[in-house]
């Protein structure tokens, strides 16, 4: 897998704080993703051409953690036909077949960027909820968090649907200005 650190890629962002950029899962393939960020809400999207195939949602707190909503790889997508594909399934019939992104690393190079950009807007830790639901439909996904160094806490009370609390200490360098280090995203 290749990530490249945000201040080497080839990328453009906008004024609203929306940039994107390459990535390469561990077979070889390419990918675009794409960081949008809007207030304190940043969504980094994978696609494979126009297809989209992953996310993760993340938000800002004013307490300066970021934390995790969601992380998500599609389990199948229909391939994009191109207008010869498109007359011979018209024609004759013909199927093609759905295409799976998962067991590709595609959901480590999102954690992974996640965490990067967690870091370079001076987040002290990054947390999130791992769901009952989560853990039934990927039954390692506790143990991958640890192996990307979350360690989990017992929830609260209060939180009935959650499994578990996963949290991954950033260790900034100290106190940083939000903007600034946004501005020095590019």
């Amino acid at each position: 897998m290749t990530v490249k650190p945000l201040s080497q890629s080839k990328g453009s962002r906008s004024s609203q704080g929306n940039f994107s950029r390459i990535l390469k899962d561990r077979l070889g393939s390419s990918y675009q993703l794409f960081v949008s960020i809007q207030g304190d809400r940043h969504s980094l999207k994978l696609y494979d051409g126009s297809v989209w195939i992953g996310e993760a949602r993340c938000s800002w707190q004013d307490d300066g953690r970021m934390v995790l909503d969601d992380i998500a790889i599609a389990n199948e997508v229909s391939p994009e036909l191109n207008l010869l594909e498109h007359l011979q399934q018209w024609l004759w019939g013909a199927e093609f077949e759905p295409m799976s992104y998962r067991q590709r690393g595609l959901g480590t190079l999102l954690l992974d960027n996640v965490i990067e950009h967690a870091r370079k807007l001076g987040a002290s830790s990054l947390r999130g909820e791992v769901f009952q639901a989560d853990v039934e439909n990927h039954p390692g996904l506790l143990n991958w968090y640890e192996r990307h160094g979350f360690i989990q806490s017992m929830p609260q009370p209060e939180q009935i649907d959650v499994l578990a609390n996963i949290t991954l200490e950033l260790r900034s360098s100290g106190p940083v200005e939000r903007e600034k280090v946004a501005d020095a995203i590019v």
